[in-house]
C-alpha cells in the first residue's frame, strides 16, 4: 500500500484560491482580500493565506506588493507553458484547446516527418492508415507506399532544407 498525501490548510487553501483565479471568480487585475480578511473568514491564523499567496505567486497567478495588496496576475496574457498543468486540471474548458494544439503540433510533426524522410512518411501514414480500422484507407496507402518504392531504389534524393 502507498501511503497518501496529507493535505495542510495551506494546501487547500492554496487550492480554492487557484480554483477561483482559473474560473474567473478572481480576474485578472483583481486584488484578493487582505491576509487578514482572509484568515479570518476561514477560521486560521494569518501565516496560512501569506504561504498560499506565496505559492500562487510562484506558480504565476499572483504577484503582490508590500503596502499595495495581492493581484490576480493576467496569466493567459503574461504566463508561459509552465502554467498550463493548472487550468487544465482546475477547469475542464482549457482540455478542448489543449487537444487543439496537440493535433496541430501532430501536423507539424508529420509534415516535418515528410520533409526529412520521405520513406518515414510513408510509414507514419501506412500506420495511421491501419489505426483507422478502415481496410480502405490501408489498401490505398499500401498502393501508394509501393508505388514509392521503386522510385526510392533508383536513388531518389530526399529533399533538403
Amino acid at each position: 500500500m502507498e501511503t497518501l498525501p496529507r493535505e495542510t490548510i495551506v494546501d487547500v487553501l492554496e487550492g480554492r484560491l487557484r480554483e477561483e483565479i482559473l474560473t474567473g471568480r478572481h480576474p485578472a487585475g483583481s486584488y484578493l482580500p487582505p491576509e487578514r480578511e482572509l484568515a479570518g473568514g476561514y477560521g486560521v491564523t494569518r501565516t496560512s493565506p501569506k504561504h498560499a499567496f506565496g505559492r500562487l505567486v510562484q506558480a504565476g497567478l499572483l504577484e503582490t506588493r508590500h503596502g499595495v495588496g495581492t493581484r490576480v496576475r493576467d496569466y493567459v496574457r503574461l504566463g508561459g507553458a509552465d502554467l498550463l498543468p493548472m487550468p487544465v486540471r482546475d477547469s475542464p474548458d482549457w482540455v478542448g484547446e489543449v487537444f487543439e494544439v496537440r493535433r496541430s503540433i501532430a501536423a507539424l510533426i508529420a509534415e516535418r516527418t515528410a520533409a526529412r524522410t520521405q520513406l518515414a512518411d510513408a510509414e507514419v501514414h501506412r500506420a495511421l492508415a491501419r489505426a483507422t480500422g478502415n481496410r480502405v484507407y490501408g489498401l490505398l496507402t499500401n498502393t501508394l507506399f509501393n508505388a514509392y518504392l521503386p522510385v526510392r531504389a533508383v536513388g531518389a534524393e530526399e529533399p533538403r532544407h
